[in-house]
């Protein structure tokens, strides 16, 4: 049942982000309140996990306040809120997988455009590389 949640979630943050640049947070607001549910009624992990899971999410809105929204915070809050159903290790997992993801994109963008000098920086939306990685990792249990 979590993994349907965490896929619908971000799913339609990742759309949202990849349309409008942004995400709505009455949306993940909600996500966020079933998750809480969610944890209590089922008690799938302790506090101190959830607490490490929503970590993760909080150290993200830390570099985004530090480095002035190169990274956003809505990626931040969506890691706090996937950090609630996946607790700790699991969101660092899914952290990194994305992040590799995003890596092995941005190296394609500059060897795409390695004739031309750009003078711009290029800002790709991240959360699709989050879906991409939750869908890896479920794809990774399931072999």
């Amino acid at each position: 049942m979590e993994n349907v949640i965490i896929l619908t979630m971000l799913g339609v943050h990742a759309a949202e982000d990849l349309k409008r640049r942004r995400i709505a947070l009455p949306c993940l607001l909600v996500f966020g309140l079933v998750g809480a549910v969610v944890q209590l009624y089922c008690r799938d992990m302790t506090f101190f996990s959830v607490g490490l899971g929503m970590a993760v999410g909080i150290g993200m809105l830390l570099l985004s306040l530090l480095t002035k929204g190169s990274i956003g915070m809505g990626d931040g809050l969506v890691f706090c809120v996937t950090g609630i159903y996946l607790g700790g290790a699991r969101n660092l997992e899914l952290l990194f997988t994305s992040l590799l993801y995003a890596a092995l994109f941005s190296l394609f963008l500059l060897a795409k455009g390695r004739g031309a000098v750009k003078k711009r920086k290029k800002e790709i939306p991240f959360l699709p590389f989050v879906f991409l990685g939750y869908g890896t990792i479920l794809l990774e249990g399931l072999l």
